[in-house]
């Protein structure tokens, strides 16, 4: 049971890995040139909320690759101990 629950946790997590590395690979891609009627009061404010994303995107994927790992990690904990101890029904 508690195998089962690892490996639906591990692909979901898969999932939003993916999905977080893809948001943040297209806002750290982001156009940042300026703009050609420069108003620079937007285009600052423009530049920070990129980096803003940029950060929190950067942040979310690592975040989530580390979870991903550890439910790896779990799951071969629990292969390793079934094979080590197999249980006799």
């Amino acid at each position: 049971m508690l195998f089962r629950l690892y490996v639906a946790a591990c692909a979901v997590n898969a999932v939003v890995t993916v999905a977080a590395f893809i948001v943040y690979v297209r806002t750290r891609l982001a156009d940042r040139s300026e703009p050609s009627p420069p108003d620079e009061a937007a285009h600052a404010r423009r530049l920070a909320m990129l980096d803003r994303k940029e950060s929190f995107y950067q942040a979310l994927h690592f975040i989530t690759l580390a979870l991903f790992v550890l439910f790896g990690v779990l799951i071969l904990v629990q292969l390793s101990s079934r094979l080590n101890h197999p249980m006799l029904t």
